[in-house]
């Protein structure tokens, strides 16, 4: 099992203990109209089959992402996730994704978990780019995306359509070199 720390948080591979917890936490309308891919309502049998492939995806040697959930140190209990995937070794690219639970927002838990996640993109992955993406009304999202440095590269028009409230959305993309993120 793979398992990252930080000053704060522990970001590990997913158990079968922790569907309980991925439930309660991303079964939320306004996890589902900033993230075009988690539906809404979010039922306990769609949290049985993430985490059943991610545990399928952990054990691979070469792995096409990476999914950990976001704990505190306090009670190593999920209240978020953060993602890497679309790993392209050949092409030294891949995404990150993420989002956080209610009552943990705005507490700098995702800006310390994506500082990590980007170094081990980095450092231990050997990749040399990151691509990440908002949707252009989610203020939080884009602002610490530019607050960690990546660099915008273009706004598609009405490309992705939410799953709580069927209306669509700009999708902001962004990007990262390794050549920048170490300057």
């Amino acid at each position: 099992m793979m398992k990252i720390e930080t000053e704060r948080l522990i970001l590990r591979d997913l158990k079968k203990t922790d569907i309980k917890d991925l439930h309660k936490n991303v079964n939320d309308k306004q996890i589902a109209k900033s993230i075009p891919v988690i539906k809404y309502p979010y039922i306990r049998k769609y949290a049985v089959d993430f985490v059943n492939s991610c545990i399928k995806e952990s054990g691979k040697k070469q792995r096409a992402k990476y999914e950990f959930c976001i704990c505190l140190k306090s009670d190593n209990k999920l209240i978020g996730m953060i993602g890497i995937s679309k790993v392209d070794r050949f092409h030294g690219t891949c995404t990150i994704g993420y989002w956080i639970g209610k009552d943990y927002r705005r507490q700098g838990i995702m800006s310390e978990a994506l500082d990590r996640v980007i170094k081990f993109v980095f450092k231990t992955l050997k990749l040399r780019r990151i691509d990440i993406t908002a949707l252009g009304d989610n203020t939080a999202s884009n602002e610490l995306i530019k607050k960690k440095g990546f660099i915008y590269e273009g706004t598609r028009k009405e490309c992705v359509r939410d799953w709580a409230t069927k209306r669509l959305h700009d999708r902001i993309d962004y990007g990262i070199l390794k050549k920048n993120w170490i300057k």
